[in-house]
């Protein structure tokens, strides 16, 4: 038996292979389509093209297909909209459909629908829901699966990345085409904003709420009469106009909102949402959505039980530290402690798919397990999302770990300037004195930085014990901040050698090495501080990783060592007469690698890039709008000891195949030098006989300015 095992184990692993293949495929996919891309030629964001606005899809090939994404609808088929489903139909799933074809025509689903209708809202209800569809031309899955009451598929269908703001149409629709497709296409422009900030660490159960009450807006406006329409037409009251822009829109075009009554065109609530839905005010309102005009909620909603509202306001920091840290220790530490407790998995109802505020949005989604939570907290500081760090710290977190570089939340916060971040990770009792990797501390760093504002702040909450204040005085004097002179470098374009010339057609093409990068006494330095850098254990506990060399990490935050690397690269290739708008971005993530033992190897592979949102540059500011999602192009090692015999690092034809043994360029050990190649250019490392060899690694970016 556990020969047939083995033997279908390899078919197991092709198979989901090819299914994680296929869900990242429809991940970059639906991410391009957020970028304006026009993939499948459905509808383009910045043209008038909306090929879907009066073409309902009800041709005969594709009614089978529709139909059966419906049917899975009403019954909560969850599994039928994954991912790679939605991408796969994403034609069919995004735009409006004949509502005669789909509902009408089709005896069996009209009566399926309603039972449905009557189980999910009552006889009233019902009868009203009815009234309203029966004045729709058309309609889309988001509101038809709300109509059903499944939740779960509108989850899907945002996290498929439909468009929301796509909506049915009305009789009103064909005879005022022009009208329709203009207010059609303003509405999807903002609907591709919509799902940009939903994908923007949005929680998915609060987009989906926001999207289910629209859906419920657009009805209520449709079956009460309206008080606000103006009479443009003698025939027909066609438009109404907004209280809110004071523009004229089409009369199913507007929104009502329950209780107050008060009527607005959707585009104003929409805009209104992305304006203040990441707001304090939002992080703390009971409900995110509120009438536009009066400011009135839906209805009175409940928050988290008493039990769960601790006042965090009478603790003191320390306090509030420990209560913490107490309620991290109450989850299981890992996965797999999580596995072995007993008992059957809570099966998940449509209503825990939508949470009406932040706080109920987010505590589902911050981990069951020690290791997970420690892991979403310092994303979200990362990315400085102020309510999902809130919820971390309120729900349980140890905050003062230290990631493998040895930086707390508060020294990441206070690295990236976030204010509020840094407010709020002291209330929770944050420590300032704790040392990073290399010596710094949030202090020093400030200092270096010169950035008083953040000073001014560390200082006055360490006013609050004398003991924090002279821990605080000593760091400010002794704290490590680099002034290394760079020290005399030649601009000789001797220093420069071109291992694989640009136009090579080879992924390693542009791959070269600078002699003498770093003057010694910068090498010195760096000797210095991999003496005080701890060694990764990570990696020995790892079972069957074999451990090429010894890593320990630093993170060159106030950039000394950046600065100096990007000087080196700028002189050497403008002594050349290179492209003189070409500039190099350091990376400040780097690892030391240490080969300390004897016939050590590195097998034929390729680098990844790394991804920095952030742009770090040397200067120590950062603007996430400016260099969003960048992208690391050049692995660069910089040789801190001579090998004279063995170590070389190998630049190869390829990774398998013939092209493995086919070495273009040998690249040889020696204090100071500097190599630079493209992260898909296929390299090796070759056995070490010389000791140590001791390396710093990380990555570049090359850009034009």
């Amino acid at each position: 038996m556990s020969d047939e095992i083995n033997a279908k184990q390899p078919g197991r692993d092709c198979w989901r292979s090819a299914r994680e293949r296929d869900r990242r495929k429809s991940r970059h996919h639906i991410r391009a389509r957020l970028d304006g891309a026009n993939i499948d030629g459905t509808a383009k964001a910045d043209g008038r093209e909306l090929p879907w606005v009066l073409t309902f899809n009800s041709s005969v090939q594709r009614i089978p297909i529709v139909s059966e994404y419906l049917r899975h609808v009403m019954k909560g088929n969850r599994s039928k909209f994954s991912t790679t489903f939605v991408d796969r139909h994403f034609d069919l799933l995004s735009r409006p459909h004949d509502i005669h074809v789909y509902l009408w025509n089709d005896a069996v689903m009209h009566e399926q629908l309603v039972q449905l209708f009557l189980s999910w809202f009552g006889h009233e209800k019902a009868d009203i829901l009815w009234k309203y569809l029966e004045r729709l031309y058309t309609f889309t899955f988001y509101e038809f699966a709300t109509w059903c009451g499944k939740f779960s598929i509108v989850s899907a269908l945002l996290h498929g990345g439909i468009n929301p703001c796509i909506r049915s149409g009305h009789a009103m629709d064909f005879k005022y085409e022009s009208d329709y497709c203009a207010n059609a296409h303003e509405l999807y422009k903002l609907g591709q904003q919509v799902l940009r900030r939903f994908f923007d660490r949005f929680p998915l159960r609060l987009s989906t709420y926001i999207v289910t009450r629209v859906v419920e807006m657009r009805q209520n406006a449709a079956t009460v009469p309206s008080s606000t329409i103006a009479t443009i037409d003698s025939i027909s009251n066609r438009c109404f106009a907004c209280p809110c822009c004071d523009q004229t829109v089409p009369l199913f075009y507007r929104l009502r909102f329950l209780p107050c009554q008060h009527e607005f065109c959707e585009p104003c609530f929409w805009k209104d949402m992305l304006q203040t839905i990441d707001s304090p005010d939002k992080h703390a309102a009971p409900d995110v959505l509120s009438c536009i005009q009066c400011g009135a909620f839906v209805g009175p909603v409940e928050m988290l039980p008493d039990t769960e509202k601790k006042c965090w306001q009478d603790l003191t920091p320390n306090e509030r530290r420990l209560e913490s840290l107490h309620r991290l220790h109450l989850l299981p530490a890992t996965q797999q402690t999580l596995k072995s407790f007993k008992g059957k998995k809570k099966r998940a109802s449509e209503q825990d798919h939508i949470a009406p505020n932040w706080q109920q949005a987010i505590l589902p989604s911050l981990g069951s397990t020690q290791d997970v939570r420690m892991d979403k907290f310092f994303g979200s500081v990362e990315m400085n999302a102020i309510p999902y760090v809130s919820a971390c710290l309120q729900a349980g977190v140890n905050v003062d770990w230290v990631n493998e570089y040895g930086q707390t939340a508060l020294y990441i916060a206070v690295w990236r300037g976030y204010m509020d971040m840094i407010e709020l990770l002291l209330e929770f009792g944050s420590d300032t004195t704790i040392v990073a990797n290399g010596g710094s501390t949030v202090v020093t760093f400030a200092e270096a930085t010169g950035n008083t504002d953040i000073l001014n702040l560390l200082c006055d909450h360490a006013k609050e014990n004398n003991q924090a204040i002279k821990v605080l005085e000593h760091s400010s004097k002794d704290g490590m901040i680099k002034t290394v002179e760079l020290g005399k470098r030649s601009n000789d374009s001797s220093r420069l050698t071109i291992l694989i010339p640009e136009e090579t057609n080879h992924p390693g093409a542009g791959s070269f090495m600078i002699d003498d990068a770093v003057s010694f006494e910068l090498n010195q330095e760096l000797l210095k501080l991999f003496e005080s850098l701890p060694v990764d254990q990570n990696q020995k506990q790892k079972k069957n990783v074999y451990l090429c060399s010894e890593r320990s990490y630093f993170c060159d935050a106030e950039g000394w060592v950046r600065e100096s690397l990007e000087d080196s690269i700028r002189t050497t290739i403008h002594s050349l007469g290179g492209n003189l708008q070409l500039a190099a971005r350091v990376y400040p993530h780097m690892r030391f690698l240490n080969y300390t033992k004897v016939g050590t190897v590195l097998a034929p592979h390729i680098d990844l890039c790394r991804v920095d949102p952030f742009g770090s540059s040397s200067s120590g500011q950062h603007d996430p709008v400016q260099h969003a999602s960048q992208r690391s192009t050049h692995t660069f090692i910089l040789y801190l000891t001579d090998c004279n015999v063995g170590g070389e690092t190998c630049l190869l034809g390829d990774v398998m195949g013939e092209g493995r043994s086919l070495v273009l360029a040998k690249v040889a050990p020696r204090r100071g030098r500097l190599l630079l190649f493209p992260h898909a250019a296929p390299h090796e490392g070759l056995g070490v006989v010389d000791l140590p060899k001791l390396l710093l690694r990380g990555e570049v970016q090359f850009f034009n300015k």
